[in-house]
């Protein structure tokens, strides 16, 4: 019996200036992969052909998501164009629905060249909410400072960018088995990716052996290693040019030299800088450099800000990040609110970036 191949289109298209991926790759208005011809199409082809044509042919990929809107039908334009580009087997999880830890963990279970992820994450989805695609590499990845407690437990201490991507080839090398990131998420190195399951099994499995209340361990380890302030400010939709600029004019600003001499005083507290740059990682494992990956002013007391543009936020434009973060040693002041601790540093952080006035915003839109 003979079968007729199935007809390739060639379809002609045009780049879009928006999708460059963020930390958590293309993340858009769902109207906006709905509205805008081939919009989809075109970054699903750029995720394909990051793969090489040899690679390619006849390899096996997977495709999972959250199941929100939209979905489906973004599944099955996958499964046309992965065809027409030579993938020969596709793993599909039931109704389409696969987690992004479960999309980590089979990749690298079955050896598959990678696997796209329709997600965006926390953000609310539906015709006027948020679409997202992820694109996990080989090995299951996608493409805080913690000193006072790596030096007690004597363990090696490595500073990276945000994103997994950077944690992964430091678990491929051997170098660390345990991740966390300022949203909280964590994970092991069974999978290149955060794994919520995995997380309460860790808890469970602590409190088991403790036999202690969550409250009473998380006590007794600020009694130990101290406790760390942190908080995340997120300015969101900020035009995307206001954005460059401002980014650019604070990075000025920080990296004069005059800056390092610099005092700031906000009620009783006095913050010294010891130092101010544009944060660059050198990559332990391949010597992969990493530039600009966020404007970091660390005072003398360890306290530090960091600004960063992200390209994970939602709907159009341009996210802000402002993070905030103060050590404290003394257990007598481990019991203060967070936002009266880093409120000088916000202060601080809002004056010298002249935020609201630049991006117009009143205020951040989401508080961490």
């Amino acid at each position: 019996m003979e079968t007729n191949p199935i007809p390739i289109l060639t379809i002609q298209t045009t780049p879009f200036d928006d999708q460059r991926p963020g930390t958590n790759g293309l993340r858009k208005k769902t109207a906006v992969f709905e509205s805008k011809k081939n919009y989809l199409q075109n970054y699903i082809q750029s995720l394909l052909s990051s793969i090489d044509l040899r690679d390619r042919q006849g390899c096996t990929m997977v495709v999972g998501s959250d199941g929100r809107y939209f979905s489906r039908a973004a599944t099955e334009v996958i499964v046309q164009m992965a065809a027409a580009n030579g993938i020969g087997r596709l793993v599909i999880g039931h109704n389409g629905i696969l987690s992004t830890p479960a999309v980590s963990c089979i990749i690298r279970k079955i050896k598959a060249i990678g696997g796209i992820i329709l997600t965006a994450s926390h953000s609310p989805g539906g015709p006027g909410g948020d679409f997202g695609i992820k694109f996990n590499v080989a090995n299951g990845v996608q493409m805080k400072d913690e000193k006072g407690v790596a030096k007690a437990m004597k363990v090696a201490l490595y500073e990276t960018p945000t994103g997994w991507r950077f944690f992964s080839n430091l678990m491929d090398s051997g170098r660390c088995s345990f991740c966390g990131e300022e949203s909280f998420g964590t994970g092991s190195d069974h999978i290149r990716d955060k794994d919520g399951l995995w997380s309460v099994l860790v808890w469970l499995s602590i409190l088991a052996v403790r036999k202690q209340g969550v409250e009473e361990i998380v006590r007794d380890h600020w009694a130990k290693m101290g406790r760390n302030y942190f908080c995340r400010f997120d300015y969101e939709g900020v035009d995307s040019r206001a954005a460059y600029y401002l980014m650019r004019d604070l990075e000025a600003v920080i990296i004069d030299k005059a800056f390092t001499t610099q005092k700031f005083s906000v009620g009783n507290n006095i913050y010294s800088v010891e130092k101010a740059d544009n944060f660059e990682y050198i990559d332990p494992v391949d010597g992969s450099v990493s530039r600009k990956q966020g404007l970091r002013i660390i005072f003398t007391d360890s306290s530090r800000i960091i600004f960063r543009l992200s390209g994970s936020g939602a709907g159009t434009g341009a996210t802000v990040r402002i993070y905030a973060e103060s050590y404290e040693r003394d257990p007598e002041r481990h019991n203060r609110e967070t936002q009266v601790v880093l409120g000088p540093l916000i202060a601080i952080a809002l004056k010298i970036s002249n935020i609201h006035e630049r991006t117009g915003h009143r205020g951040p839109n989401v508080i961490t």
